[in-house]
């Protein structure tokens, strides 16, 4: 298989295999998510076909990268405050592969870098 074959496979697994119905369940929690704008019975649709939106795009993306430059690319996009979807090509063992990913994110941090003393 090529690339994008593999990519789509991995994807069709993640929307085959992902718990979309206890995200939402989860994601009411969150107030600011975007998927709260929905009405109840719309909304793992809705978080499906965005989910699948952003593997598509990621992994277009990170294809994309990693053809013009022949080195391993690692590209993520992020939906604030709710879902992640990650694409990662690399070489290993002389060897190509990818990798797709979806994550729901309930809560985050993200703290700035800090200089220290040594």
């Amino acid at each position: 298989m090529n690339i994008e074959e593999v990519a789509q496979r991995q994807i069709d697994e993640i929307m085959d295999t992902f718990r979309f119905s206890m995200v939402v369940e989860g994601l009411k929690a969150n107030p600011d998510c975007w998927l709260n704008k929905f009405e109840e019975s719309d909304r793992e649709s809705a978080l499906r076909k965005r989910s699948r939106e952003h593997m598509r795009n990621v992994v277009e993306t990170t294809i994309a990268k990693y053809r013009n430059s022949g080195h391993a690319h690692n590209e993520t996009n992020v939906e604030t405050g709710c879902m992640k979807a990650t694409c990662v090509v690399s070489i290993a063992y002389n060897k190509p592969w990818i990798r797709v990913d979806l994550r729901a994110i309930l809560d985050a941090t993200l703290m700035d870098g800090e200089q220290f003393v040594e």
